[in-house]
């Protein structure tokens, strides 16, 4: 694995670094409804959709 390199290096753009995780991923999931009506249950209240969620400090 190739070592990063340092903030300072000449190879970054002005005004920012973009970084990525090995140990970090996500998912999305897009979906498009053919009316502007739907019959989806609603959002539980975020205290229920976090319950047991671990943040890493």
């Amino acid at each position: 694995m190739n070592s990063a390199p340092m903030l300072t290096d000449e190879q970054f753009r002005p005004g920012g670094v973009l970084f990525y995780r090995v140990d970090d991923y996500s998912a999305t999931s897009y979906f498009y409804l053919d009316k502007p009506t739907h019959n989806l249950p609603s959002l539980q209240p975020i205290d229920i959709r976090t319950y047991n969620l671990k943040t890493i400090n």
